[in-house]
């Protein structure tokens, strides 16, 4: 998925849907307007979500 616009980013509660504060690629979202999982920000159920916890789990732990 593209990169949030300026225009998004300023005002991104009316265009991020995803559940961003709690998945391990969420913090690229909230720093840099874009995704690290090239998921869906724009979709409350992105197929790229991944728990922080789930992620430690499958030995990502970098």
């Amino acid at each position: 998925m593209r990169s949030m616009t300026l225009e998004e980013y300023k005002d991104w509660r009316k265009y991020v849907k995803c559940r961003w504060g709690s998945c391990a690629g969420g913090m690229g979202l909230a720093g840099q307007g874009k995704c690290i999982f090239n998921g869906e920000w724009n979709n409350p159920d992105c197929p790229k979500y991944i728990s922080d916890d789930d992620y430690e789990k499958a030995g990502h732990n970098d």
